[in-house]
């Protein structure tokens, strides 16, 4: 099936595209089959005692990203203008994915403008800049700083470190203050 040498010149583009395509729509329905499984406790008949089970002993997924993939197909139930889309072959499975989580019934039309329009790398920051039922245009990601919150805990030799790089990068970023100070 797949030649040492690779396809002939000019078409690797092509396949690449071929393959995430084939890739997002494996995606698409294993989502869909997933969420068919856990709404019935279909997992109760192949002797599992939870989703969560039947994910780890039955399919190649952590249950982290099975449970993604119940959630897009969740949404896409609301959603019909972004699934069609999809299923036409129009939006990439990764920008399905994330303007799932922002559109709503009354501005997925738009969604599926902007997902055609741009790149999944802007699709997916503009995303994380806005909330449900925010439209493309909204405000959201303005090329400005982005603060990513960490919480964890850490041994006094590792907290140590940390205060010690922070004072490192401080001198060699410029100077900005986080949302909510420091």
């Amino acid at each position: 099936m797949f030649s040492p040498l690779g396809p002939p010149e000019g078409t690797f583009v092509q396949k690449i595209r071929e393959a995430g395509r084939l890739t997002g729509v494996g995606k698409r329905e294993q989502g869909f089959y997933l969420l068919d499984l856990k709404r019935r406790k279909l997992y109760l008949d192949e002797g599992c005692t939870s989703f969560r089970q039947f994910v780890r002993l039955n399919t190649d997924l952590e249950p982290r990203e099975a449970n993604e993939l119940v959630r897009v197909a969740e949404d896409l139930e609301e959603l019909p203008v972004i699934d069609n889309a999809f299923s036409d072959g129009l939006l990439y499975w990764s920008a399905v994915r994330a303007i799932v989580r922002i559109a709503t019934p009354r501005t997925e039309d738009e969604w599926v403008e902007f997902a055609r329009s741009n790149t999944v790398y802007e699709v997916e920051k503009k995303v994380a800049s806005l909330k449900r039922g925010d439209r493309p245009r909204d405000g959201g990601f303005s090329g400005g700083p982005v603060w990513f919150p960490h919480k964890f805990k850490a041994s006094p030799e590792l907290h140590q470190a940390i205060e010690c790089l922070q004072a490192v990068l401080s001198l060699c970023l410029p100077p900005s203050v986080p949302p909510g100070g420091r």
